[in-house]
């Protein structure tokens, strides 16, 4: 069986009276080879029954024993889906013009920086009809407000549903930023579009291709249901942002609480109700807040600056050989960070115990038994439970009240990045807590950080919490960034060690900490095992030699001295074939 260009997705739960339209409308798409795949959600009545008995080799149906809620069908279908491209249908809704998923389609794969795509709808009644006066209003507000190019970062924060219902996604880009949320009861489209604009865009084919049914089944009647709306997005603008799954929400001009802030002056009408005074001031009352919020932020940074020769407590006294080292890091297992693994696989091969503690893991599927295994034995902060978290803060208070208070004011007065805020600084010095609980919890005795940047920071606070000395490695962005180097100088000053990867590398970090601190700045070269490569000796070789490079296509990798060293085994007569894996990194780093 072929590979379809596009797989359909159906979620389908107690919607016999309308899916056989919306099936039929599906298997009518013109120019596409797609598969349609219906979830049956555990239905009670005939919908199952009618997907069955469907002629069309083109239909799978799926079906759940239990009812799992929308996210569990999306997952469901992304890994049954063989198409590298995904649409999402409701079942009861209908896509009224034949060519919309080949609308859909030729958008998306017009650039590779979108990662999802939607057009205009609308809406009608449980008949299936439409008024001509409210399918040309719906029409001019949706080409007034939807247009192509929008800023959906902007968007989805101030506005909320802005997204249209019929939504193409690319396969790939599911599979990149993770799963649906199941424990989401309702927004997990809203959580997934947050997700993609992290490395994404999203955009509109600006053409009414869909129409959305309106009846009793599908229409939330809740109190107070704008509010309750509302209310989910900051729950989940907020926990993706702890989780470290987006972070444009850290910056102007897409900071979480002001777009909220302004969604929820929309929200209560004060628009409304300064017009029906006569009074044009919205805008000045808003720009005046925004305007105040902003001034805080200068002020508390300006604080922070005034404050910044607040010392950082004294490190632990210790100076015998660690007997546990702990890792910590910000995600972990992560793909791209091999010889990360590898470095903790050599040190327990010769028998140095090691514990792993990361704030989460990658938002993926494991890929393999082996990352399975690495997710088993890595203690991750974000799972902790209230009630640990709150037992680790009253016992280190309890224990060294001085020392926790001092760390806590380091922490409000010292960068640690670009941008920081009062909000993001006791985010920070409670992730450091969660990490010296464990560490204490565990019995580590040295705190190892594979990587200079706020990772370093936390380990720093900890290691002072804890009372135990910890080291760091700096190797790339978080030695050489521009938003990576605020507070590098304390970070590797106060560690007992510091480990890099090359010459190079060693010269900048004495450049930062200064000569006299050579003997605690150690230069150790990342490396393979080559005889994990090698093929059987003794092969007559009858090919030129392959030089394989996989690799992110960014300056910072180095390839063009790969190339210039290609260029000079050519000239000097060498036969070689040379093979490079990679693509442009989404969202492009800058300094």
């Amino acid at each position: 069986m072929s590979q379809p260009e596009l797989t359909v997705a159906m979620p389908a739960y107690n919607v016999a009276s309308f899916i056989r339209e919306a099936l039929d409308s599906v298997l009518a798409q013109c120019e596409v080879d797609l598969e349609l795949i219906v979830v049956d959600d555990a239905s009670t009545d005939q919908t199952a029954s009618i997907v069955s008995r469907i002629d069309d080799p083109r239909v799978r149906l799926l079906r759940n024993e239990e009812r799992s809620g929308i996210a569990a069908c999306h997952n469901r279908v992304v890994r049954e889906s063989r198409a590298r491209f995904i649409a999402h249908v409701d079942a009861d809704d209908k896509i009224t013009k034949p060519y919309a998923c080949r609308r859909l389609l030729d958008r998306i794969k017009a650039s590779d920086d979108l990662g999802q795509v939607h057009c205009h709808h609308f809406r009608i009644d449980e008949d299936g009809l439409a008024t001509r006066e409210a399918f040309r209003a719906h029409r001019r507000y949706q080409l007034k407000t939807r247009t192509p190019g929008r800023d959906y970062r902007f968007a989805l924060l101030a506005e909320g549903a802005v997204m249209n219902h019929l939504r193409l996604y690319r396969k790939k880009v599911l599979q990149e930023v993770g799963p649906f949320d199941e424990s989401i009861h309702f927004g997990v489209d809203y959580d997934m579009a947050l997700r993609i604009l992290e490395r994404y865009e999203i955009d509109v084919v600006p053409e009414v291709m869909y129409a959305v049914r309106k009846h009793e089944r599908n229409t939330t009647a809740l109190r107070f249901q704008a509010l309750r709306f509302w209310l989910q997005r900051a729950r989940i603008t907020r926990r993706l942002e702890k989780r470290g799954q987006i972070t444009y929400t850290l910056r102007s001009p897409y900071d979480r609480r002001r777009l909220l802030l302004g969604g929820f002056i929309q929200l209560v009408g004060l628009p409304r109700f300064f017009r029906r005074l006569g009074l044009q001031v919205y805008r000045v009352r808003v720009g005046a807040v925004r305007g105040m919020l902003r001034a805080l932020d200068r002020a508390y940074r300006a604080f922070g600056l005034l404050m910044s020769w607040w010392p950082l407590p004294k490190g632990a006294p210790r100076k015998s050989a660690p007997s546990k080292i702990g890792y910590y890091l910000w995600h972990f297992p992560v793909g791209s960070q091999t010889f990360i693994r590898r470095e903790i696989g050599a040190l327990e091969d010769h028998g140095v115990p090691i514990t792993i503690f990361a704030d989460d893991h990658e938002a993926i599927d494991p890929p393999d038994e082996t990352t399975r295994e690495w997710r088993r034995k890595t203690t991750y902060l974000n799972e902790l439970d209230t009630g640990a978290r709150r037992a680790f803060r009253r016992s280190l208070l309890r224990q060294r009240p001085v020392t926790m208070a001092s760390l806590f004011l380091y922490t409000l007065f010292h960068r640690y990045g670009y941008y920081k805020t009062a909000a993001e600084d006791l985010q920070v010095f409670d992730r450091a807590i969660s990490l010296a609980g464990s560490l204490l919890d565990q019995g580590v005795t040295h705190l190892h950080s594979p990587w200079a940047d706020r990772c370093a920071f936390v380990s720093m606070i900890a290691s002072r919490m804890a009372g135990i000395p910890y080291s760091v490695e700096a190797r790339a962005h978080d030695l050489h960034r521009e938003q990576s180097r605020y507070g590098l100088a304390p970070r590797l000053s106060a560690a007992r060690f510091v480990v890099t990867n090359s010459e190079y590398n060693r010269d900048h970090v004495l450049s930062i900490v200064g000569p006299r601190a050579a003997g605690r700045v150690h230069r150790v070269y990342e490396g393979i095992r080559l005889e994990e490569f090698l093929g059987r000796r003794g092969r007559e070789r009858r090919d030129p030699p392959c030089i394989l490079t996989v690799a992110r296509l960014i300056e910072e990798k180095g390839l063009v001295h790969l190339l210039y060293a290609a260029d000079e085994l050519r000239r000097r007569g060498r036969p070689f074939r040379m093979e490079v894996v990679g693509g442009s990194e989404i969202p492009k780093y800058a300094n």
